[in-house]
């Protein structure tokens, strides 16, 4: 069985190049992005293309139990999760992530997405814990 790598926020940027990478090093890599099926589809194949392994899903983690459920099923359908690379951010305009900072990153981030950006990070944990503590 294949080890997995699920990437949370797989986007064209920082998630997807990690998701790459660990399929590279021989994982099956999980993407799950918010939107752009397109852009999804494109990144999973590209991995295939490398020789990789990889599936894409859509999935709005601020979504009450969207996070568990993907864990649940990821499992179930395709192996123990190894990895998680929780990747969700918000964009914070014009400015550089250098030229940012963290408390301006913070409150934008609460403005953009609210506090269930908070309870996704922590769904994510919680599921994917569970997950690590079944499967050691």
């Amino acid at each position: 069985m294949k080890r997995v790598c699920l990437v949370i926020g797989a986007g064209a940027g920082i998630g997807g190049n990690v998701a790459r990478r660990f399929a590279q090093e021989g994982y099956h890599a999980c993407l799950c992005r918010r939107s752009d099926l397109d852009g999804l589809n494109r990144m999973e194949n590209a991995i295939k293309n490398d020789g990789g392994s990889a599936t894409g899903f859509l999935l709005n983690a601020i979504e009450a139990n969207a996070i568990e459920e993907r864990v649940a099923a990821i499992e179930a359908d395709i192996g123990p999760i190894e990895v998680v690379v929780y990747n969700l951010g918000a964009q914070i305009g014009d400015r550089a992530l250098k030229d940012t900072s963290l408390k301006a990153f913070e409150e934008e981030s609460k403005a953009l997405m609210g506090e269930s950006f908070i309870d996704s990070i922590i769904a994510s944990a919680t599921a994917c814990s569970r997950a690590l503590v079944a499967n050691p």
